[in-house]
Order: C-alpha cells, then structure tokens, then sequence
C-alpha cells in the first residue's frame, strides 16, 4: 500500500533543469523553423487545432498532433477540449501560454 501513495503524489513544480522551467524565448532558436512559422501565426489568431495546424505548416495531421502535444508539453501551447453545439463531440484545440505570449 506504500508504493502506491508514493505513485501517487501529485506533481511537483518543473524541475530547475527542465525545459518547462526555461523561457520560452531561449526556447525560440531551438525550436524548427515550421513551429516558429505556427507561433508566430497564433500571435495574431487566438486558437488552432490539429487539422488546421496540419494544413498551415505540417502537411500530416499526425505530424501536427505530435508536434502540438510537444510544444504543449514544453509550456508553450495549452491545450484544451473545444465543443460547441455543432461539433458536440469536440476535439483538442491549442493556444498560447501567457508567458509564450508576452
């Protein structure tokens, strides 16, 4: 029953040597020159999903969705669940972290 207590410890805050913990403009040189093309779009429209980021830069939807789950996971995009009344489904829609946008 320990080990499970352990496993389940709520996450800590980024560790100081960790990419999430680096600003996103050291960040920016690193990065291709495809996910600077898609940042620079999302300065001046507010949300993007896979599909569309497919057809901006990516060419493959799946190339996008590895490269939006990424750039999430580094702290620059944030991600969340977008329905509405005419796609009650929803999907996975991205945008721009605060600190990526200042």
């Amino acid at each position: 029953m320990d080990a499970t207590r352990i496993h389940a410890r709520a996450p800590t805050s980024a560790k100081a040597d960790s990419l999430r913990s680096t600003p996103a403009g050291a960040i920016w040189e690193a990065l291709p020159s495809r996910d600077q093309h898609l940042l620079l779009w999302l300065l001046s429209a507010d949300i993007v999903t896979a599909q569309l980021a497919a057809l901006l830069v990516y060419g493959h939807l799946r190339t996008a969705q590895r490269r939006l789950a990424r750039l999430a996971e580094l702290g620059i995009l944030r991600s969340f669940w977008a329905a509405n009344m005419h796609r009650p489904r929803g999907r996975h829609a991205y945008m721009l972290t605060r600190q990526a946008r200042l």
